[in-house]
């Protein structure tokens, strides 16, 4: 997963924000699924916190991130152990009165950057404790570029309690593998502060 997943990526991290989620690209209908429960995880004590626009995920040791500002909000990618390929992103920004419409909107942007790769994209609520509205998409994908063959993704839309910032998160793992992933579990550590 060079070049071609990781622009994918670059695209939700700038199209997700907030004030980035409306255009009239029509969304591919995924399926819809009984939902999706997400555990939280208490970040890793050699873990390091990094935290946008009041979100924060516990960064492994050993991982890298980079950061990505854009007129809506801030994204940032998460890179393992020296993978050149990010395997988890986050983007978050500001947006007055955001609520479920709004995480909606999100996640749409999410699905549509994906369109045309992503396959067997599945729908969900999210039960999450403490991400308000949460909402997601499953889907698998083939690897562009050949290195890592078939993979699984995650992204979940949500918004703070206050209602004034809208969060999108997700990871990537090959195929079947997604839940017991280090890319999960670092998902997992997501919070609003």
């Amino acid at each position: 997963m060079r070049r071609r997943t990781a622009v994918l990526l670059a695209v939700v991290l700038a199209t997700t924000t907030a004030g980035c989620t409306q255009d009239d690209t029509r969304v591919p209908d995924p399926t819809p699924a009984a939902g999706i429960t997400v555990e939280p995880l208490a970040p890793p004590a050699d873990s390091t916190p990094l935290t946008v626009e009041g979100v924060t995920l516990a960064l492994p040791a050993g991982w890298r991130s980079d950061r990505q500002e854009h007129d809506s909000g801030t994204g940032v990618r998460l890179f393992e152990h020296g993978d050149p390929n990010p395997v988890v992103f986050l983007s978050a920004g500001p947006q007055p009165q955001a609520n479920a419409t709004a995480v909606r909107a999100a996640l749409d942007s999410a699905t549509r950057a994906w369109t045309g790769v992503a396959r067997d994209v599945v729908r969900s609520q999210v039960s999450w404790a403490d991400a308000p509205d949460a909402a997601g998409i499953e889907f698998h994908f083939t690897d562009p570029n050949g290195v890592r063959g078939e993979c699984d993704g995650l992204i979940i839309a949500t918004r703070n309690p206050e209602g004034d910032t809208v969060a999108v998160v997700g990871a990537i793992a090959p195929v079947g593998t997604l839940r017991e992933s280090a890319a999960y579990d670092v998902l997992r550590t997501f919070r609003f502060h």
